[in-house]
């Protein structure tokens, strides 16, 4: 291993660093730079030995700031956590420190903020907040149980 091409990648690690990374994502940004495979494994190991890579922790923060400040549903936050590297288990993990009470609770905001207090929407705006919040990674049966008890009430 090249001990000055190493000591020059260390730098680029640790400027990265500074920021919140996953496992995958620091790997990926350093090959990007050209850092040849044997020196950002070994970058790697250290970086998660000395703690400033940790994916559960990293799954953590991520969840709690889509469901509690962004408002996304589980799905959108499993397939975001899947994209930067994160496997399935630590992303359920990492999202059952919510219990469903929460999605509902962030589905309710939404509808209150398109329908404000409307008793009765109509077949298009009730199809609008569908695909709206299904793109914000709600299921379907959670869409509907909010908009039912909503627009009865």
């Amino acid at each position: 291993m090249d001990e000055e091409l190493f000591k020059k990648a260390e730098r680029a690690a640790a400027r990265m660093l500074k920021f919140r990374q996953t496992k995958r994502g620091f790997k990926d940004k350093m090959r990007r730079k050209g850092y040849p495979a044997d020196i950002v494994d070994a970058l790697t190991e250290k970086a998660e030995n000395l703690g400033y890579i940790n994916d559960s922790d990293y799954a953590a923060a991520f969840a709690h700031d889509s469901v509690l400040i962004n408002r996304c549903g589980k799905i959108k936050v499993v397939k975001s956590l899947f994209v930067k590297g994160i496997d399935k288990e630590t992303a359920a993990e990492a999202l059952s420190a919510f219990d469903d009470e929460i999605y509902l609770d962030n589905l309710r905001y939404f509808f209150y903020k398109y329908f404000g207090d409307a008793a009765h929407i109509s077949k298009e705006d009730a199809e609008y907040f569908k695909k709206k919040m299904l793109a914000r990674g709600y299921t379907y049966r959670q869409i509907q149980a909010v908009a039912e008890a909503l627009v009865s009430e």
